[in-house]
């Protein structure tokens, strides 16, 4: 792969430091890189990418295919007159093809939801800690994984 980002660069006519710059690495990143000492990363693959859209990442990650993108001419692009999407029709849909019928509004009737209300919410609340007695921390045990514990009781103030 070093070889390929090599390439790139070449290719680009830019000097070490230029080519780290445009993909906003450092040059030394990139220099450890072409020394072989380190591998690239996923972000080295990314920041090629976003500075060479055109690069094909296949190639680049596997050798596998041209190292640019094919890109379909301009010629190749078939221009599609605007009228085609123009709605040339009345505003009513045509009725022969999928209905015999024009369509009838209807409304659903209202079910009850399954969700409570706030108010069932807030009365449930209430209940809920007038019900609760109150609690009193005794005490807390923090087990280490040395097989060791500590005991924390709190004061009476």
């Amino acid at each position: 792969m070093k070889d390929r980002i090599r390439q790139i660069m070449d290719d680009a006519k830019m000097s070490q430091q230029d080519f780290a710059a445009k993909l906003e690495i450092s040059a030394a990143s990139l220099s450890s890189i072409f020394t072989g000492r380190t591998r690239p990363t996923n972000n080295h693959v990314q920041a090629i990418h976003k500075a060479f859209p055109e690069i094909n990442i296949n190639w680049l990650l596997f050798g596998e295919g041209d190292s640019n993108l094919s890109i379909v001419p301009a010629q190749a692009v078939t221009e599609i007159p605007e009228q085609s999407f123009v709605n040339t029709s009345s505003s009513q849909p045509e009725l022969g093809l999928f209905f015999s019928e024009p369509p009838v509004e209807q409304s659903l009737p209202q079910e009850r939801s399954p969700y409570a209300t706030r108010s069932k919410i807030e009365q449930n609340r209430e209940v809920n800690i007038i019900d609760k007695r109150i609690r009193k921390v005794r005490e807390i045990r923090v087990f280490y994984d040395d097989g060791t514990y500590e005991t924390f009781t709190p004061s009476s103030k």
